[in-house]
């Protein structure tokens, strides 16, 4: 079975497996598809490769020859003029261990690589956290709407009294009373108004009692309550609300 390493994404902290033999190359983090360049593990030494020569040893020096040895002196001790037996030296290290520790250093310095996922959670694309449920809507750590792909933020409101909306309603309401007038006058044109002014004997009652007078003045008057109404109606039911207006801190 070919060895792998447990590995961390650097950016999304996603834990990653990576084989041994894809050390070295560049590879792709699969949760935040950023590109990394792996560090290739050590070549070991072939196993027939030549050694360095040995450096030469140093010329012995002429020694004074040894003092005789004095009586009674023990047969290894200084005294006795032979010198101690030399230590064996140490067998140099094997191939295999030197890359046996080769590949330990590797795989110390290749833990922030990776290519292969281990485990797969539900992310924030805005800030990289993880979500509760993939299902989820709005990041509760940074208020993104993964939907919508918009941020929101939090904002402080002013607050709208009474006054601000009859300030708001004041146009609409003087607009009503005027259609309300209209209404009623065209209805007064056509029955009292006439009589009220001395009939068709007088010249204003004949005046508003003529047909022409009364066309225009409900061509007139239609247009006042369409115009008038129009917006009466857009501000009472579709824009109620006075504009909303952000408290800014300074």
């Amino acid at each position: 079975m070919a060895q792998s390493v447990t590995i961390n994404c650097p950016k999304c902290k996603t834990r990653l497996m990576v084989p041994a033999e894809s050390l070295g190359a560049k590879i792709q983090c699969p949760n935040c598809k950023v590109t990394l360049q792996t560090q290739a593990p050590k070549a070991p030494s072939a196993p027939g490769a030549p050694k360095p020569p040995a450096k030469p040893a140093a010329p012995a020096t002429s020694a004074k020859a040894p003092a005789p040895p004095a009586k009674g002196a023990a047969p290894n001790s200084p005294a006795s003029g032979k010198s101690p037996p030399a230590k064996a030296p140490a067998a140099p290290a094997t191939d295999a261990a030197k890359n046996a520790y080769s590949f330990a250093d590797d795989e110390e310095d290749n833990v922030e690589y990776g290519v292969n996922k281990e485990e797969d959670v539900p992310r924030c694309p805005n800030c990289a956290e993880e979500l509760e449920d993939e299902r989820d809507v709005i990041c509760v750590n940074c208020g993104y709407n993964l939907r919508e792909r918009v941020l929101y933020r939090t904002r402080k409101m002013v607050h709208k009294g009474f006054g601000d909306y009859l300030i708001w309603h004041s146009l609409a309401i003087l607009f009503t009373i005027l259609v309300i007038g209209l209404i009623v006058w065209n209805v007064l044109v056509f029955t009292a108004l006439p009589g009220w002014l001395g009939g068709e004997e007088s010249w204003a009652g004949s005046f508003v009692a003529h047909n022409i007078f009364r066309l225009w003045n409900t061509l007139f008057s239609l247009y006042g309550i369409w115009v008038m109404g129009k917006y009466t109606i857009i501000r009472f039911f579709i824009h109620p609300h006075p504009p909303e207006e952000e408290i800014h801190n300074h």
